[in-house]
């Protein structure tokens, strides 16, 4: 993976803390909440990761978004607990996967991205698909506590 800078967010509704996304300038079609991309990273098969926070100190929420090479949602990750910030932090990035620290906790976790999507099994505590009976390719585990 490398770093990306295709994808930016426009407000739709600041009250909401909703935000479409869009794709060199041009709306996606994806609706989100968040106001802020945290990161992008772009993958060897052309699809990219999107990193996005919803910009609240102490109960920050992240969404990490993986998009196709036409800009199509294809999986997504949400995490956030109340009364806890979260600070997005790289560690370290391969070609399919990135470790990283959120919680202002130390723990590291990484995000694998996998060839093909399967049924996953529950996620570390403060983090969950919102579709959780179907085939995921975004995978997530502590690797560090």
């Amino acid at each position: 993976m490398k770093p990306g800078a295709s994808y930016t967010l426009a407000a739709i509704d600041p009250e909401k803390n909703t935000a479409q996304i869009m794709r060199d300038g041009v709306p996606a079609g994806i609706e989100v909440e968040g106001t802020i991309i945290e990161a992008e990273f772009d993958l060897p098969d052309g699809f990219s990761l999107i990193w996005i926070g919803d910009d609240i100190p102490y109960e920050a929420g992240m969404k990490i978004i993986l998009l196709d090479r036409a800009g199509e949602l294809i999986d997504l990750v949400q995490g956030g607990a109340a009364y806890t910030p979260g600070i997005l932090k790289i560690v370290n990035v391969t070609n399919s996967a990135i470790d990283f620290e959120f919680y202002s906790n130390s723990t590291q976790y990484r995000l694998q991205v996998d060839d093909q999507g399967r049924i996953r099994m529950p996620l570390p505590s403060g983090w969950r698909y919102p579709a959780l009976f179907q085939r995921h390719r975004l995978s997530l585990c502590i690797i560090k506590a």
